[in-house]
């Protein structure tokens, strides 16, 4: 199967910008972990993991800044995706995931992409690790997906869409006339700015500062949910009219709540990821940052109750 991979070369949007200069005091490249029994080849692995990385022109872009110092994608030549195999013998695959957590990525130098295969004659094991900037926790799910199929001889399903989430919203939805209110919009805000400068700097809150990065490993644990439990989750999100997603997030904080008490001097933010790609790919799904997120604050230990 031969596929053809447009190049990219455009500025990083909003967000991809924030994770790539995040990442170069605190990284923040993450990982997906995914469990298949059987017996399966490296190479069949490794073959996979080149098909569906090569069909992702944001994977083999490396990172610069151009004459201006903005931050844009350049493509990159194309190869193979670096797989780390280890010999899986029961012990414990969180230890490959810190690691691979540990090791930073340069992103001057692709793919952007990488992975640790834990193999064994019945079971397998694979560890995907991302670049923030090209890639969030839902992109890389439908990737391993990806993989998965293609390790049984499948293409993949993904779309190709290399356009960043400003991009995207664009193309779907200003047409000439939107365009037309965005300026008059942005012309009576102009007007307005000088009144409501005093306004906004007195409620404006200082920003808060990340912890720093003081090089200490990585500490990995799993917890496994049983099939009862995750349905009883799944029909009382319904029930609440929420995610699984927002309920998880409930219980972190009741419990930082209740059993470190001494930890929420301050109200407690959560940052909920609220992805884009339905509306704005057609439920088709693609390797990229295409997450915005909502703060929700927590004014007290009223809204910990569950």
């Amino acid at each position: 199967m031969k596929l053809v991979v447009s190049e990219i070369e455009r500025p990083l949007g909003a967000m991809e910008n924030f994770f790539y200069l995040l990442n170069q005091g605190h990284p923040n490249h993450f990982a997906i972990t995914g469990e298949v029994t059987g017996p399966t080849r490296i190479d069949q692995w490794q073959n996979g993991l080149d098909l569906v990385a090569h069909h992702s022109s944001v994977v083999w872009s490396r990172i610069e800044r151009d004459s201006d110092g903005v931050a844009v994608f350049r493509s990159s030549p194309h190869g193979s995706v670096p797989l780390k195999v280890v010999l899986y013998d029961g012990s414990r695959w969180t230890d490959e995931v810190a690691a691979q957590l540990a090791q930073p990525f340069d992103e001057t130098k692709p793919p952007l992409l990488r992975a640790t295969l834990l193999h064994s004659a019945e079971r397998s094991i694979i560890v995907l690790v991302g670049h923030h900037s090209i890639s969030d926790g839902l992109s890389l799910t439908f990737l391993l997906s990806d993989l998965l199929r293609a390790v049984s001889g499948q293409n993949p399903l993904r779309s190709q869409e290399s356009e960043a989430v400003e991009r995207l919203v664009e193309l779907r939805y200003r047409t000439a006339q939107t365009r037309a209110f965005a300026h008059v919009a942005e012309q009576e805000a102009g007007e307005k700015t000088e009144q409501t400068t005093e306004q906004i700097t007195a409620t404006t809150r200082q920003p808060k500062t990340f912890r720093h990065h003081d090089g200490s490993a990585p500490h990995v644990e799993a917890l496994c949910l049983t099939s009862d439990l995750t349905r009883t989750l799944r029909k009382r999100a319904r029930i609440e009219r929420t995610s699984v997603q927002s309920a998880l997030a409930a219980a972190l904080a009741a419990a930082t709540y209740r059993l470190a008490p001494e930890t929420c001097i301050e109200p407690m933010h959560i940052i909920s990821p609220v992805d884009l790609r339905r509306r704005l790919l057609d439920n088709s799904d693609h390797l990229g940052m295409c997450a915005s997120a909502v703060v929700l604050a927590d004014d007290g230990a009223g809204g910990t109750d569950l």
